[in-house]
């Protein structure tokens, strides 16, 4: 439960959990936090955060495994 905006979100391939990647917030700045969210245990859960922080992402899913295909890494453009 971070604050945030700019982040990425991912329904799993299940459609049991949604992911929230990365983000920004005005404490923090750029976050590497993911968090994820069980549908039926209705629950948040913080999970192992992303080596860099990341911002004004895009996620995709493959095998339950979420790809960040662009990111701004602390200001600078990662593809």
């Amino acid at each position: 439960n971070v604050p945030r905006a700019y982040f990425s979100v991912e329904l799993s391939s299940n459609c049991s959990q949604i992911f929230v990647i990365g983000g920004f917030n005005n404490q923090d700045g750029p976050l590497k936090s993911v968090e994820r969210y069980d549908l039926v245990t209705q629950q948040w859960e913080l999970i192992a955060p992303m080596e860099n922080a990341r911002y004004i992402t895009a996620a995709s899913s493959v095998l339950l495994i979420s790809i960040i295909e662009m990111s701004y890494l602390r200001g600078f453009g990662v593809l």
